[in-house]
């Protein structure tokens, strides 16, 4: 079986509470590489033309949508912290929606979905 596994999420993860680095991708392409050749030695490794700057340049691009989804998780913590009755699943909603447009958040964004799965699940 030939197998190739692209560490791209996983180095641009950020795993340290914050957007990563390209130093911080850097040490994590090291470590995962390290990681993987260690158990699975014969698994190859996607490498790219342009090397680590492939990573720095998807963190890049995902940048501003990973910021605004943390703006709008800490907008609307207080509201997914909670109990709900019908009255207060509305008000959250709305006030879910709001935030969301305010921030140019697509309502089909996946940090939405999240956000009205909360509000919505049965207690």
């Amino acid at each position: 079986m030939n197998i190739m596994l692209d560490i791209s999420l996983f180095v641009i993860e950020g795993n340290k509470q914050q957007i990563p680095t390209n130093n911080m991708i850097d040490k994590e392409v090291d470590n995962a590489i390290k990681d993987i050749e260690l158990a699975l030695p014969s698994l190859k490794i996607a490498t790219y033309p342009n090397g680590n700057t492939y990573y720095y340049q998807i963190k890049d691009k995902l940048k501003p949508n990973i910021e605004k989804r943390m703006i709008f998780l800490q907008n609307i913590a207080t509201e997914l912290n909670k109990q709900f009755s019908k009255k207060t699943r509305e008000k959250a909603i709305e006030i879910i929606l709001n935030s969301a447009e305010e921030l140019g958040l697509e309502k089909n964004d996946i940090v939405i979905m999240l956000a009205m799965l909360r509000v919505l699940m049965k207690t």
